[in-house]
């Protein structure tokens, strides 16, 4: 530890001790890195628990709080960690259209498995093969949704960063 300070400014230190999250003001590389042996680290964690045959955590994560997860991760990212700057105030509420287009392309597909009565519940099994409304267009609404609706947070929003955490949604 004692090299690590030596080696590295007062302000990277915080880093170092285990917070997790690189200070704002650092450099764009310096953070990159961090964000990168972030991920790898998560990303190790779920191969050993793969390997060992066990569910991964990240599957007991029911979408919907996945998704508040991400929302407010993005909103952290837009304050610590912008890098640069979209969009301004007019422009950015363009995003209120993927956010409307996500809320009824989910609820639409909601609606669809209650009026076939069957289970909407992300890993458990299904009672019926649902293939009409927007199930006819894409395989599961409900998360297109979702991804949707993070689409427009991030554009109002109006910073880059938080592109990270769509597509997070997206691959988890």
């Amino acid at each position: 530890v004692r090299q690590l300070q030596k080696a590295l400014p007062k302000r990277h230190i915080e880093l170092a001790y285990g917070h997790g999250l690189p200070p704002a003001n650092t450099s764009f590389w310096f953070q990159a890195i961090c964000w990168a042996f972030l991920a790898v680290c998560v990303g190790f964690g779920i191969w050993r628990k793969m390997r060992r045959g066990k569910e991964p955590a990240i599957r007991k994560f029911i979408p919907p709080i996945l998704f508040l997860l991400c929302v407010a991760l993005m909103s952290l990212l837009r304050w610590l960690w912008p890098i640069t700057t979209l969009a301004l105030f007019p422009f950015n509420l363009l995003g209120l259209v993927p956010i409307a287009l996500g809320l009824g392309v989910g609820f639409a597909g909601a609606m669809t498995f209650r009026r076939a009565k069957t289970n909407i519940r992300p890993f458990k099994e299904a009672d019926k093969l649902v293939t009409s409304g927007p199930f006819r267009f894409t395989r599961n609404p409900m998360y297109l949704g979702l991804a949707l609706v993070l689409t427009g947070v991030w554009l109002l929003l109006g910073a880059l960063s938080p592109l990270l955490d769509i597509v997070i949604f997206v691959v988890v």
